[in-house]
């Protein structure tokens, strides 16, 4: 039988949607006020965890974050290419923070701060760091230009602005967490594939400090802590 969500979507069903989506956010020309991202996003945070722990959703597990990212960042662009115009439409910044709730939902699961969650193994989850820091990178960097940006629309956003910056921080916390899940006692000297995705991880962790700079004292401490680690 297949495992259903509490919206009635099984876990095929909801990695489809969302890679549905995905493709849909790369075309050109897209009215993202035409999609309900609600009913999109929706079933993945009401996954349950006996579902996430099944080995058809951690096969799927680089996909899903990969489309979220995917995701985050045509609404980015979006949101930009309406700053540029003068005009705002603060839904799709709404949108910007509830992929990035849905992502740290699902990478706290990951990491097993939910009980009864296994120790992660690399196969499925050695490329998700990427992903990750390319979120934090793309959040980070909209949140540190947003005051010159968003000009006169700046105090109509700021309330959303401030929230993605403390979920883009929260995500990043437990980053630094899955990390050390995800590495520790790993011989990736000896593993070729596997040694690339960490030297990845350490020359985009190192982008993600210019990008930091500047911003809050407590973000550029916590980013060079990860980096230092690594």
């Amino acid at each position: 039988m297949s495992q259903k969500s509490t919206c009635g979507l099984s876990v095929s069903e909801t990695v489809e949607n969302l890679n549905d989506f995905a493709k849909l956010c790369l075309q050109e020309n897209v009215d993202y006020e035409s999609f309900n991202l609600t009913l999109c996003l929706q079933p993945a945070k009401e996954l349950p965890l006996h579902i996430i722990k099944t080995s058809s959703f951690q096969e799927t597990a680089y996909g899903f974050y990969q489309d979220l990212e995917t995701v985050f960042q045509c609404f980015l662009k979006s949101l930009n290419k309406q700053l540029i115009e003068g005009t705002l439409k603060v839904e799709l910044l709404k949108n910007c923070v509830n992929v990035v709730d849905v992502f740290y939902l699902f990478l706290k699961t990951l990491v097993g701060l939910q009980e009864g969650v296994s120790p992660l193994g690399l196969p499925h989850y050695n490329c998700i760091p990427i992903v990750t820091l390319d979120l934090l990178k793309a959040s980070y960097q909209h949140c540190k230009n947003s005051e010159s940006a968003y000009g006169n629309n700046f105090s109509i956003a700021t309330e959303l602005l401030q929230s993605l910056y403390q979920k883009t921080f929260m995500v990043q916390k437990l980053f630094s967490i899955f990390l050390n899940k995800l590495f520790l006692d790993q011989n990736v000297e000896s593993k070729p594939e596997e040694l690339e995705v960490y030297q990845n991880v350490c020359i985009k962790l190192l982008n993600l400090t210019s990008v930091v700079d500047e911003m809050d004292c407590n973000l550029v401490a916590v980013t060079w802590k990860i980096l230092l680690r690594c």
